[in-house]
């Protein structure tokens, strides 16, 4: 038998492949995919963890910003995983520690939407993942929030005359146009808490 009749025989040499070679020491499928993008393996060939990981960048940061398929209006980062589309960040928890309770949400440390780095991440209730974009002043409030009826220098007037001990809760509220209870709130510093450090 030829030294080329004995490789037809062999096993392709690619690591978990059980087709025969061809003279090239790969079978027919490792041949063209080597041939066409200088590597053997198939994305469909890695773990679904990996597939997601492949689609990043990791960033200075640390975060791994996701690039694959996006939304309709480019805002959700997108993958497939058992034939159905997974928001990428809930998908990378999901692979990467496991089950998410039923209406929680994967929520970002570093508020960057597209990282999916699982270190950067947690899992909340909708009021936990609020009361995180309150804290950190990602909502909108004051004087940008489309309902505001008072101005900075109002809140901060309130502030000053309920501290001098001339107005309380009650009058104040009648002076600017609000309820009592508004009045005690902003004064208590429940609301416009921005400006707490400016008092």
């Amino acid at each position: 038998m030829s030294a080329t009749a004995a490789r037809l025989n062999e096993k392709c040499r690619v690591s978990g492949c059980t087709n025969f070679s061809q003279p090239t020491l790969m079978c027919g499928k490792h041949y063209q995919r080597f041939k066409k993008t200088g590597k053997t393996e198939s994305i469909n060939d890695l773990k679904p963890v990996e597939r997601l990981l492949k689609k990043t960048i990791k960033l200075e940061n640390g975060c791994l910003e996701y690039t694959g398929t996006k939304t309709k209006n480019g805002t959700l980062r997108q993958h497939s995983y058992k034939g159905r589309m997974w928001p990428a960040a809930r998908l990378s928890w999901f692979l990467q520690k496991g089950e998410i309770p039923k209406g929680w949400l994967v929520c970002h440390k570093c508020d960057y939407p597209p990282c999916i780095n699982v270190d950067h991440l947690f899992i909340g209730t909708p009021k936990d993942n609020t009361h995180d974009a309150s804290r950190k002043f990602r909502l909108i409030h004051g004087e940008n929030h489309w309902w505001h009826k008072l101005c900075e220098a109002d809140v901060l007037q309130m502030r000053k005359l309920y501290a001098e001990g001339i107005w309380n809760y009650a009058s104040l509220g009648r002076k600017y146009g609000i309820n009592e209870s508004t009045s005690a709130r902003i004064i208590k510093g429940k609301l416009w808490k921005h400006l707490l450090a400016v008092v």
